[in-house]
């Protein structure tokens, strides 16, 4: 969807991981040692955030929107107005 809005700004940002923090050279099991390595070298990430088994991304938004809301002190019915 494209168009004009007008009186629109940005106002601040936020993010959530989830708490789950993966290793990955957990994986040696699966793609062996020396593959897992060199995986790791060549990203350069060597653990990760995963969601929990019943954690989706609706729950992360609804955390980082909170925050954000409570932190521009804003009040949750002023954001949509008719």
């Amino acid at each position: 969807m494209e168009g004009k809005f007008n009186n629109i700004k940005i106002q601040g940002i936020s993010t959530v991981v989830p708490q789950c923090i993966e290793d990955n050279a957990k994986y040696e099991t699966v793609l062996g040692a020396r593959r897992t390595k060199k995986q790791i070298k060549l990203t350069g990430v060597h653990r990760r955030h995963v969601a929990g088994k019943h954690q989706r991304p609706s729950d992360l938004c609804y955390v980082a929107t909170t925050r954000l809301i409570d932190k521009l002190k804003w009040k949750k019915e002023d954001i949509f107005q008719d």
